[in-house]
């Protein structure tokens, strides 16, 4: 800021006047220091530089400084405790280590050249580190053919990469229960506007409303049982998916001619229950599978 020292406050950029609000509140040495949002309008080497104060600050244990600030990035690097603040209310709070923990998402890989690439992701990803079994670990939030792309253009060949193991089988187990579901709602919908619109007769032949609604919600839980399956084909295919498709088909035409007979439309609670057990049943079952196939095997 030295060569800075004769201009006027008002002809400041946004950043030379985050620094100069900050040496202001330094000038009293408080022993707890507020600020909002301090990393505001500064570039690269403007955030270390802030950076590197608010830990000198803090380094003899008797000051503290509560940062508000949406740069969670950022904060990974100084902050120790943490809390959310949600329509002004404290709703959860947690130590640094804590929210590591409960955030562990990543994507690691190994190279040719594993000290280059540490360094070129670096430059990159605001937070990578080597674990114990030798891979690179980028836990910012990216892809792997993003990470693959990134590496090519400079030089680095990837010999493998992988996912975040345990989240991919979660959510791809739910995300495909989600569309599913939807499909067989959509499927039904369709049905009935389709048969109205074409003036077909339809007789319930002495059934009810709450049998097809027990039908429906069987074959929705029953879906539990497909997407396992896919998901642990998928897998096992290294998500090939001219393999993984006629996996799929096969195990799901297997299962086809089955859920006439347990999801039939005189469906009542006991069908539902079925398979709402069966489909948790699968659902953790070949999850579990998964995540052992996955232990030795790598996602591309």
């Amino acid at each position: 800021m030295e060569g800075a020292a004769g201009n006027k406050y008002k002809n400041c950029s946004l950043g030379m006047k985050q620094r100069v609000g900050i040496v202001m509140a330094l000038l009293g040495n408080p022993t707890l220091l507020v600020l909002d949002e301090p990393l505001n309008g500064l570039d690269a080497d403007g955030m270390r530089i802030m950076r590197e104060v608010l830990l000198d600050i803090v380094k003899d244990g008797t000051r503290s400084i509560v940062v508000s600030s949406h740069l969670l990035g950022e904060l990974q690097k100084t902050a120790t405790h943490y809390g959310i603040i949600r329509h002004g209310k404290m709703v959860v709070e947690m130590t640094a280590k804590e929210l590591d923990e409960s955030c562990r998402t990543y994507v690691a890989l190994q190279s040719e050249k594993m000290n280059h690439t540490k360094m070129l992701l670096r430059c990159k990803y605001s937070r990578v580190e080597e674990d114990e079994a030798g891979y690179i670990r980028v836990y910012d939030l990216t892809t792997p053919e993003e990470i693959v792309t990134y590496l090519y253009e400079k030089g680095i060949c990837v010999t493998e990469i992988k996912t975040d193991k345990g989240e991919y089988v979660i959510s791809k187990t739910l995300a495909g229960f989600v569309c599913g579901a939807l499909m067989l709602v959509a499927y039904f919908i369709g049905t009935i506007l389709g048969g109205a619109i074409s003036g077909l007769s339809f007789d319930l032949h002495g059934l009810n409303v709450g049998n097809l609604a027990c039908c429906m919600l069987a074959k929705i839980f029953l879906m539990l049982v497909f997407v396992s399956i896919f998901t642990l084909i998928s897998v096992a295919a290294k998500q090939k998916a001219w393999l993984s498709i006629c996996g799929s088909l096969g195990g799901g035409m297997l299962l086809f001619m089955m859920v006439s007979l347990i999801t039939p439309l005189s469906s009542t609670l006991v069908n539902v229950a079925l398979c709402a057990a069966g489909g948790v049943i699968f659902a953790f079952g070949l999850g579990a599978i998964s995540n052992v196939v996955l232990k030795k095997t790598s996602l591309v």
